[in-house]
């Protein structure tokens, strides 16, 4: 996958992530103003991330995995919180983090192989 629309498509993840907490962050379903501004703050950080991505050089995925990892860690500290009305809700946002954390497997489609070195799938051979 190119880079560009490999960006696009991380982007759209991030932007439907926080979309997702938004919702749950402004619902009756949390009953904790501390967690409500943990979520708001993971949201912040994921449309922020959303936006700085076309200005992060195609040679830089550790700023894109750095990124992905930094709101992955986030909502997984939200879910360490106390706060939620019932175990869906905290079921939803659990599904957000996996959403995130599935993006990094993107990161190997946007990076051609390095001359000379070969891929491999996961229990692949030589």
């Amino acid at each position: 996958m190119e880079t560009a629309r490999w960006k696009e498509d991380l982007a759209r993840r991030l932007e439907r992530a926080a979309d997702r907490i938004d919702d749950v962050a402004n619902s009756d379903w949390i009953v904790s103003e501390d967690l409500r501004d943990a979520l708001f703050a993971v949201e912040a950080r994921a449309w922020r991330f959303a936006r700085q991505l076309p200005k992060i050089g195609s040679d830089d995925p550790l700023a894109w995995l750095g990124g992905i990892t930094e709101i992955h860690r986030a909502l997984l500290s939200c879910l360490l919180l106390d706060g939620w009305r019932d175990e869906d809700t905290r079921s939803h946002i659990e599904s957000v983090a996996r959403e995130v954390a599935s993006s990094t497997h993107l990161l190997a489609e946007a990076r051609p192989a390095p001359v000379g070195h070969q891929r491999l799938a996961v229990g692949g051979t030589r």
